[in-house]
């Protein structure tokens, strides 16, 4: 194991099993990053995702912060209990607790049968169709990935067999058809899936930059995700023709809207205009998971590999690498999984062991990555790291999806070798 990514890990799980220095970072409003939350239960920004990167660092580094990742999930839990969930989202909501449990409850069976019952109910709520009293959703669509039926597919499609129940195939069947139906219902998937400026959350990134109506293309909130988790969820429980009908829609639409490199690889834009405009900035994250250009080529990947479209998958995967090498390419030392390098570093596994991508281009790229991320440790950070997008400046955000909890997962897992079960929600790995 190298030994600056050693280091790396220790100096980011010491910190975020510190936890008077996460309660510290949330309470402390003025030193908060522009854009982080802090829930408490989530997997995206609570207990629920730290518990899960403490956990990855343990297996990975030999140094047991067991306890720490126990005290973070019974936190969430009990944060759960005294605020019940008004989201089954995955990163946002019930959906993304339950997916921390099921990961733990794999290597500690003690926790099986309280993983067991957490996902059942979970299941039962998305099988009735009404979610929690007041169940919000991110920047306008409430099928995305981070709150909405996208991200509640990839929940089931990658839950444990240990832990799955009888439901979940029915349960995921009629969350298809809810996709299905939402593309059905419009002329074009660009009418489908445009959303309105108005319902916009105030003070969100989209508000900030479209003064239009648009077409989100990412995985986040976007076009790419809903494909991504119909595909995923097609492959692990079967799916009616309709919605391999609209999977196939879906792959000519985006296909359409693609942008070929120099070398034939293709890119997309973050967004389409309908009216108005959307500002795109030249950084790494126009590359990256959330709203960048690889999202489209990963859900295209799932969609060739469900129709056994052995050239297509291909080509994605060579746009994949592209895409990996146009964010190498940027100056952004943004590490996160959400926007930065530990997301890419995700989806960069796609790649390997593969014919596509010659084995000596894969293993630079994938250094390169790892370097990137390990650049941007400080151990004078609050939580270990800098980033240039605050200008140099300490990040002050523990979370999962934007913050440090994320980034040491990431590189927890990379040494390890593995493909931890939380990979499936960025790329749509079923748990066949």
């Amino acid at each position: 194991m190298n030994t600056d990514t050693t280091h790396a890990m220790q100096i980011l799980a010491t910190r975020l099993a510190d936890d008077a220095v996460i309660r510290a970072a949330v309470s402390d409003a003025d030193a908060l990053d522009a854009g982080m939350s802090w829930d408490g239960r989530n997997l995206g920004d609570g207990h629920a995702g730290v518990s899960m990167a403490l956990f990855e660092a343990t297996l990975s580094t030999g140094i047991d912060f067991d306890r720490e990742a126990m005290a973070h999930l019974r936190s969430a839990v009990q944060l759960s209990n005294t605020a019940p969930f008004t989201s089954l989202g995955l990163f946002d909501g019930a959906a993304g607790l339950a997916a921390a449990m099921a990961e733990r409850s794999i290597v500690d069976e003690r926790l099986l049968p309280s993983a067991r019952r957490f996902h059942q109910v979970v299941v039962t709520q998305l099988g009735a169709g009404t979610p929690p009293p007041g169940s919000g959703f991110a920047d306008g669509s409430p099928h995305d990935v981070i709150s909405g039926t996208a991200g509640q597919l990839l929940y089931l499609s990658a839950i444990p067999r240990a832990v799955c129940g009888p439901d979940d195939r029915a349960v995921a069947s009629g969350l298809m058809d809810v996709l299905a139906d939402l593309l059905q219902a419009g002329t074009s998937v660009t009418e489908a899936f445009t959303v309105d400026r108005r319902y916009f959350m105030p003070g969100s990134t989209y508000e900030a930059l479209s003064t239009g109506d648009f077409v989100d293309l990412g995985t986040a909130h976007g076009v790419a995700g809903i494909a991504l988790a119909l595909a995923s969820a097609a492959k692990r429980f079967g799916a009616q023709p309709v919605v391999i009908d609209q999977l196939r829609r879906m792959r000519d639409w985006l296909l359409d809207t693609a942008v070929p490199d120099p070398s034939g690889c293709l890119q997309w834009p973050r967004g389409l205009e309908v009216h108005g405009s959307v500002t795109m900035p030249s950084t790494g994250s126009v590359c990256a998971w959330c709203f960048g250009s690889s999202g489209p080529a990963v859900a295209l990947l799932r969609i060739a590999e469900l129709l056994d479209d052995e050239s297509s998958a291909s080509a994605m995967q060579a746009s994949i690498e592209s895409n990996v090498e146009a964010f190498i390419s940027t100056p952004t030392t943004d590490s996160s999984l959400c926007h930065g390098a530990a997301g890419m570093l995700v989806l960069h596994s796609l790649t390997s062991g593969g014919t596509t991508v010659p084995s000596t281009r894969w293993a630079a790229n994938d250094a390169l990555l790892v370097s990137r991320i390990l650049q941007s440790i400080d151990a004078d950070a609050p939580f270990g790291i800098v980033s240039a997008g605050l200008d140099g400046r300490p990040l002050h955000d523990p979370t999962f999806l934007m913050g440090a909890a994320g980034t040491l997962a990431t590189i927890a897992g990379r040494t390890r070798d593995a493909h931890p079960i939380w990979h499936r929600y960025f790329t749509g790995a079923p748990n066949e």
